[in-house]
This record gives structure tokens, C-alpha cells and sequence, in this order.
């Protein structure tokens, strides 16, 4: 059945979509608000409206061009406690910037994001999140794989080897650090690999929505960004 002009989801769905999946991750409660609402998500009880845009030129009020990221739609009186504010890549598939404003300091019905303008310091960096969580998968590997490869006696010999006590047989020494070595290398491996599946799953589920979203299909019920 072909769906109501009025029942499609707007384009804006994909990133407030993407971006309710990111703050889950993160550990934050999001709850993804109907399509009359006010604002665009509910995070931990903070109310957040979700844009984006490309980089676009035009003249200035002195009639020098401009280049930068064009939000419009933006609310004199708005109902909303922050905006968030992605920086889209020329063909909308890739996320270059996100930027975290109060909606107090917004005043205008249009904000443009400049490079290096007077908002970067409302910018959360994407490549230090992933990188968080890089290293968040690969510890855990590590760790994970040391243990399994030393055994319960390799631990206990580790655990009295950090609190500073002697070995209880000295030929233990050499063998644990191997164990313990290529353990941890192989768990690394392993979760690596894991987190590369994870996001290349989420990669996919977002074509699909964009596909779906560009066909007239998905799920009704949500308040796209614009």
C-alpha cells in the first residue's frame, strides 16, 4: 500500500534516528518523540531538537560570500532545551561535524556554522568518541584474552605479581608473560574485529533507512529535523 504524502517520514528521520542510536550507546536514556511534538528527542529528560545540513555558499549582509553550514527553522520561543547540530558531508551520508547548543543562546531563525566560527566550542568531537570506544573494545579484548590464555594460576601469579609479593615458582615467570602476551593480543584481534562488524551493521541499517526514506517508505510516527 502506498503511503500518504502526510504519513512519510521526513528526511530529517535518518539523522534523528542515527542520532537517538548514538546517545544509546553512549548510556543515555533517549526516548524518540511523535511526530506533533515540539522537539525531536527526550534525553535524560532533556529536550532536543535535531538538524542538519551541507556546507553551502552565499553573500553576506556586506556582500562577501560566506560558506558554512545553514540551519534554518530555528524557534524564537522554542519548547526545546538544546539543539544538536550535524555537519553533513556533500552527499548527506557522512556526519563531518556535531555541534551541542542551548537553545537560550539561539536568537535567530537562521544559524550558520562557520569553520572555526564562534560555536566550535560548542563541538563534541566524533573522532575522539570513536576513539573512546576503540579503546574501550580493545581493553576489554586484552584483558579478556590475557586471562583466558594464563588460567586461574596465571592470575593468581599476576595478581601477587602486581601487589609486589615473589612468584611462588620462578619458572612460572617467563611462561605467564608469554601466555599473558599473546592472550592479550589475540583478544585484541578478536574485539577489534568485533567492533568493525558492529559498525559496519550500523552503517548498513542507515543506507537502508535512506534508501527507504528517499523511496517514500518507513516508519511513520516521527518528527523529522526539517
Amino acid at each position: 500500500m502506498k503511503l500518504k504524502a502526510s504519513d512519510r517520514p521526513r528526511a530529517g528521520f535518518i539523522y534523528e534516528d542515527s542520532t537517538a542510536r548514538s546517545l544509546k550507546r553512549r548510556g543515555h536514556k533517549v526516548k524518540q518523540m511523535p511526530r506533533n511534538a515540539k522537539y525531536d528527542l527526550n534525553v535524560n529528560g532533556t529536550k532536543v531538537e535535531v538538524k542538519a545540513a551541507v556546507k553551502t555558499k552565499y553573500k553576506g549582509s556586506d556582500g562577501y560570500p560566506i560558506e558554512g553550514y545553514v540551519f534554518s527553522n530555528m524557534k524564537k520561543n522554542p519548547k526545546n532545551d538544546k539543539y544538536i547540530l550535524k555537519c553533513l558531508s556533500p552527499d548527506r551520508k557522512r556526519t563531518l561535524k556535531t555541534y551541542e547548543i542551548p537553545s537560550r543562546l539561539v536568537k535567530q531563525k537562521t544559524l550558520t556554522i562557520t569553520d572555526n566560527g564562534k560555536y566550535e566550542k560548542f563541538r563534541k568531537s566524533a573522532s575522539l568518541r570513536r576513539a573512546a570506544r576503540r579503546l574501550k573494545y580493545e581493553t576489554v579484548g586484552s584483558l579478556t584474552g590475557a586471562a583466558l590464555a594464563m588460567g586461574p594460576e596465571g592470575i593468581v601469579e599476576a595478581g601477587r605479581s602486581f601487589l609486589g609479593l615473589p612468584y611462588r615458582e620462578e619458572s612460572v615467570n617467563f611462561s605467564l608473560i608469554v601466555r599473558g602476551a599473546v592472550g592479550a593480543t589475540i583478544g585484541r584481534y578478536i574485539s577489534s574485529n568485533i567492533l568493525r562488524r558492529k559498525q559496519h551493521e550500523e552503517r548498513r541499517r542507515e543506507n537502508q533507512q535512506r534508501r527507504g526514506i528517499r523511496a517514500g517508505y518507513g516508519a511513520p510516527g516521527h518528527l523529522g529535523a526539517f
